[in-house]
């Protein structure tokens, strides 16, 4: 009695399964026939399911459509101080992009200009504050008549 209550089991589990795939395959053949009947006539020879490349967009000469010139920002078009810090790329600013001049001593952090950055001759005696230079500052033999 058990043994027939599973091998009835076991027939119905296949009649689900098979109804089950059955089913399956009828719903995927609806899908592609709904797909090749939704695409355009005298396209379907041409379209394919994966394309390499998009297929033709034709233009109607009377349609306004936008172009990249319409959508740019140009400079005479950003308020002044609009654009800051966050808004730069990191080295986006170089020397070339700077106004002369416009970058004054009040505007270097504490230690930016280094020795490497002075110029040969680039600091005179003019440039210096009274009782900036030392004998401790200098180094032996620099100073000769």
């Amino acid at each position: 009695s058990e043994l027939r209550c599973l091998r009835a089991e076991l027939v119905a589990a296949r009649r689900t399964a098979a109804a089950s795939t059955a089913a399956s395959a009828a719903a995927l053949l609806l899908a592609c026939c709904a797909l090749v009947t939704s695409m355009p006539r005298g396209q379907l020879q041409s379209w394919y399911l994966v394309r390499e490349t998009p297929p033709l967009k034709h233009l109607e000469p009377d349609q306004h459509y936008v172009d990249l010139q319409e959508l740019a920002i140009y400079q005479d078009q950003i308020a002044d101080r609009a654009v800051g810090t966050l808004e730069l790329q990191d080295k986006s600013v170089t020397e070339a992009k700077l106004a002369a001049g416009c970058v004054a001593s009040f505007h270097l952090q504490a230690a930016s200009v280094t020795t490497d950055a002075i110029t040969d001759g680039a600091v005179t005696q003019y440039k210096l504050q009274p009782g900036a230079v030392t004998s401790s500052k200098l180094a032996a033999g620099a100073v000769t008549t």
